[in-house]
């Protein structure tokens, strides 16, 4: 390396004598430079003094402040005050062992290690890596999992769903087939698509399923495999299962039919093969299961040089994943958790996991990347029957629902398979878990309560066609949503006698010629005496029950007899015309007017020194104040970016149950809606928690009304 390479080093970088060789795997790295032997770098101060005058130690500082490191100030020193030595080597990364990365670490672990990767076009590419892992060590995993673990690792949420057959690639013959079930096969969750340099991927279709059903067919030129199918097909014949089962090429893309017959058994399909293989490099679908061929941009956090050489600081395993598109797609959300074992490759690692362990191919897993490997969610665990599955859910819309579709109409589609392995997992017949639209109907009053947890839009009707995403359910938007734990009753505490207590509503729900009752009640009644759910604590999960004590509704809730809301049977069928998808029910009506600033809290008879609004609380959401007939602050409501701007409108309001105690007192939970076909069609805006007294008092015109809606 010449000295006018070398020049923008300063002396200590220049004698660690870095050089392309001792990135290869296969070079003889000095004995000093061994792992297990560090190399002293320096003080970190020191090397924050000499980074603007030498590239490497810029870059090395570059690698080490990062916002996990919160240990280390900005000066190089220590949150104590203390110099931290800086230290390198170059450890065996794996046993695929082609690439070498440089380890800057810490004697004391004072900050997360950093990885080093040489960019330059000497870098070996990564073609053939698939045939490099060893899959004797995974066969083994498998098998210990089969033979060994207990019902965490076992197909428990599919066990009363199936289909009678799946087609699938047959990766001896190659091509397509068509097998009877129970069958032996892996699954493939990848991404889609072509990087748009490229012919879009091979797909399957009417017109070219009888050729990919001849025996070769995939060896065809004209029918070429995407890459990481072929990684795929290659992976699976050398764990000796023969078929595999890849979305794109299983279901006929041009056919509604097909897809609507196997898109809502996605926890069958993914939770009865032996392994989904999760190809969490590639961003479409010829980069390949280790993603592209040369080192991908897409896993490097920051470059530098040393002298003539590029490097790049290598994201985290955490990181990686969390940025990766694989991770941010909508279907592959649920086709990692509804696995019973996974198979996922990052870079060019390799990791394994089920329900009771993670494993890393060729080398153990280091605590970092266990909590990294956290992050995307345990296969099976949605098929423990011992958890909460109330909470699970809530949890779950929160992942999934930020992840991006190509088509905002399978926002709830692609959620399908989750929902129906929940139902299965909480024991339906006792707890009443079926769902409508992506709510249970067994808790369906608390389930109204989700609010935007950042950007999101109410989808237009062109993007929800084909597909019935009503504005009550969070289906119906774009963007993440959850059930807010600052303002809604959480599913860990007693959401059985919330419901009993709070609620109110009859819910029906538009079918197609006719009205049905939404709400569900769990197997069996109430009759006195301890059971064992209340014993063990699981009927504090359970929604409404069926009970025979007096004052109560068919669903088992207090009845409200100085309102004549409820009868002892079911009440009087609506009177509107039923349209699918559109909920039905009768409650209050009461109008407020937005505040465009805080309103007069301080002297309002509503007035509570905790009430924060009328402000942003997250990007893309505002909590907005509400006035009464008085022009006094009486509640709150939650709006998106898009509804934020309604200074001094007056909008409706329904109340549907009773907020918890807490900042507004006695208060209700009220839907914020806007007509779309006047007094006949509505839909909701928004979430408000009102003043009880503001709500039957201080209604401005027409003033309080007992109505009947429809909800689209």
């Amino acid at each position: 390396m010449g000295d006018s390479a070398l020049a923008r080093l300063c002396s200590t970088c220049r004698a660690l004598d870095i050089s392309p060789a001792k990135f290869y795997s296969h070079s003889s790295i000095p004995s000093n430079n061994t792992e297990g032997h560090a190399v002293r770098i320096g003080y970190l101060d020191d090397l924050f003094k000499r980074r603007h005058d030498c590239t490497f130690c810029d870059l090395l500082c570059d690698a080490i402040y990062t916002p996990q490191n919160e240990e280390i100030v900005f000066d190089g020193f220590d949150v104590q005050g203390d110099r931290v030595n800086c230290f390198m080597d170059w450890p065996q990364k794996s046993q695929l062992d082609r690439n070498r990365r440089l380890r800057i670490f810490s004697d004391e672990s004072i900050f997360t290690p950093a990885y080093i990767a040489l960019l330059n076009d000497h870098n070996p590419s990564r073609t053939q890596a698939s045939a490099s892992v060893d899959l004797d060590e995974v066969r083994s995993w498998i098998r210990e999992c089969e033979h060994s673990h207990d019902k965490s690792c076992q197909m428990y949420c599919t066990r009363d769903r199936s289909l009678p057959k799946l087609r699938v690639i047959d990766t001896e013959l190659r091509c397509l087939v068509e097998k009877q079930t129970p069958l032996k096969y892996c699954a493939l969750s990848y991404v889609w698509g072509s990087n748009g340099s490229q012919p879009a991927p091979l797909v399957l279709t009417k017109q070219n399923l009888a050729a990919l059903e001849q025996p070769g067919a995939f060896l065809d030129d004209h029918q070429t495999l995407p890459k990481t199918v072929r990684d795929a097909v290659d992976i699976a014949f050398r764990l000796g299962v023969q078929y595999l089962w890849v979305d794109s090429l299983c279901i006929l893309q041009d056919s509604l039919e097909d897809f609507h017959k196997t898109a809502p058994f996605m926890d069958t399909v993914y939770g009865q093969a032996v392994l989904t293989i999760c190809a969490a490099s590639s961003d479409y679908a010829n980069a390949g299961i280790f993603g592209p061929d040369s080192m991908s941009r897409a896993f490097i956090r920051t470059s530098g040089s040393y002298g003539p050489l590029r490097l790049g600081v290598m994201k985290t395993l955490r990181d990686q994943i969390i940025s990766s598109r694989w991770n941010h797609r909508g279907w592959t959300f649920q086709e990692k958790v509804l696995s019973t074992r996974a198979l996922v490759f990052v870079d060019e690692d390799v990791f394994y996991e089920c329900g009771r362990s993670r494993k890393k191919v060729g080398s153990r897993l280091s605590a970092d990347e266990i909590q990294a490997l956290s992050t995307m969610g345990s296969p099976s665990s949605l098929c423990t029957p011992q958890q909460n599955p109330i909470d699970r859910l809530s949890k779950h819309v929160e992942i999934y629902s930020h992840r991006e579709l190509a088509f905002s109409r399978d926002r709830l589609l692609a959620f399908e398979g989750v929902l129906g392995a929940l139902s299965n997992a909480a024991d339906s017949r006792k707890s009443g878990l079926i769902f409508c639209y992506g709510l249970p109907k067994s808790h369906f009053d608390w389930s109204l309560l989700w609010e935007p947890k950042g950007l999101s839009r109410r989808l237009p009707l062109e993007e929800r066609a084909g597909s019935i995403l009503p504005s009550w359910s969070w289906c119906g938007w774009s963007g993440a949503s959850w059930w807010n734990p600052g303002t809604t009753f959480q599913p860990r505490s007693d959401l059985h006698q919330w419901l009993a207590q709070n609620t109110w509503v009859i819910w029906w729900i538009g079918a197609d010629s006719s009205h049905d009752l939404v709400l569900s009640t769990g197997e069996g009644s109430s009759e006195g005496g301890v059971s064992q759910d209340e014993v063990d604590g699981t009927i504090k999960w359970y929604g409404y029950r069926q009970t025979n004590v007096d004052n109560v509704d068919f669903f088992g809730r207090t009845l409200r007899r100085e309102w004549q809301l409820n009868n002892e049977d079911f009440p009087n069928y609506p009177t509107h015309d039923p349209i699918e998808g559109c909920l039905n029910f009768c409650t209050w009506s009461a109008h407020f007017s937005l505040s465009p600033g805080l309103g007069s809290r301080e002297s309002g008879p509503y007035w509570n020194s905790l009430a924060q609004v009328a402000f942003n609380v997250a990007p893309g959401v505002y909590k907005r104040s509400l006035l009464d007939r008085s022009g006094q602050w009486c509640g709150e409501v939650i709006l998106n970016d898009s509804n934020s701007n309604y200074d001094c409108e007056v909008f409706e309001f329904l109340a549907i149950s009773d907020a918890q105690a807490g900042i507004l007192g006695i208060a209700y939970y009220a839907l914020m809606i806007c007509w779309i076909q006047p007094e006949t069609l509505a839909e909701r805006v928004g979430l408000a928690r009102i003043h009880t007294d503001a709500f039957h008092k201080g209604s401005l015109e027409p003033g309080l009304q007992w109505k009947e809606i429809t909800l689209g």
